[in-house]
């Protein structure tokens, strides 16, 4: 009987352990999402415009067109919009225009702009602003988005 006994001790022991070290749910990984990158072009790889501005800057030229040019590269997630602002504030689409620089056809100037096509990857893009009109500084900044929500941003300082 003792020997049963035993048998019924070891089965038990050894149920007890299978159940409390049994195979609980997996953890699932967080997933990682890389935000997209910009950089500012110096040069205008068209040779429309010429030399782009890439740093803060003083001109008296207020409310004259200032031309910069982008290169944006996604991260985890494809590209989905690009805003400008000035001052935090959206630019009117009146005073932007965008060029498309691989092929250089013109883009229909939105705020905040709504990437396709082969640009959700990456592109190289001129904005065109037209600068306020009163003497000055303006702090203009440009806001990446990708599709996960994760943003990137450039900004430079004008001052007119």
């Amino acid at each position: 009987m003792k020997r049963f006994q035993y048998l019924l001790f070891a089965l038990a022991a050894v149920t007890v352990s299978l159940v409390a070290t049994s195979c609980g749910e997996d953890e699932v990984p967080t997933p990682v999402n890389d935000p997209p990158s910009m950089t500012f072009l110096s040069t205008d790889p068209t040779s429309v415009n010429g030399d782009y501005q890439t740093t803060s800057f003083e001109t008296d030229l207020a409310g004259q067109t200032i031309y910069v040019g982008l290169d944006a590269v996604q991260g985890t997630g494809a590209l989905q919009s690009l805003q400008v602002t000035e001052n935090d504030e959206k630019v009117s689409t009146d005073r932007l225009s965008f060029r498309d620089l691989s092929d250089g056809s013109e883009i229909t100037a939105n705020n905040s702009l709504l990437i396709t096509g082969t640009n959700v990857e990456g592109f190289q893009m001129e904005v065109g602003i037209q600068l306020q009109s009163d003497f000055s500084t303006s702090t203009y900044a440009f806001i990446l988005t990708d599709e996960n929500g994760e943003t990137t941003s450039l900004s430079l300082d004008v001052t007119t």
